[in-house]
């Protein structure tokens, strides 16, 4: 499944894109929370995320404002394919029944960043 070539890491927000889901993520009111996910969704178009209309169990990642980053490994297949020996961030943006919207794109790091991140514990992966 996904877990043997990818590994999961927490998400640190240290970029732009970082920053604009942490400001969704603490948002209190409905207008904040609007105001942060048109922030937010601009930010991923900016940055030139890749969107993917999917399943909720693919990636682990089903709650909206959740996200990860990943180690893409060398043999991935699929949609992460473009993506091998990089760290991607997927970004979950809307979330309804069994579909999701998730965003993926690239996250540069420096070597003492990739060592900081911290393994993911809270992942789903649904049969």
């Amino acid at each position: 499944m996904e877990g043997a070539e990818s590994q999961y890491f927490e998400d640190p927000y240290h970029d732009d894109v970082g920053k604009a889901l942490k400001a969704f993520v603490v948002a209190k009111t409905r207008k904040e929370n609007h105001f942060a996910m048109s922030n937010l969704v601009a930010c991923l178009r900016w940055y030139r995320y890749r969107f993917n209309d999917g399943k909720r169990y693919r990636y682990g990642l089903g709650q909206v404002g959740k996200s990860y980053i990943i180690k893409v490994g060398s043999k991935k297949l699929g949609l992460l394919s473009k993506y091998r020996n990089r760290y991607v961030r997927i970004v979950c943006t809307h979330s309804r029944g069994w579909t999701v919207h998730q965003w993926f794109g690239t996250v540069k790091l420096t070597a003492e960043e990739a060592n900081a991140l911290v393994p993911a514990t809270m992942l789903c992966f649904y049969p």
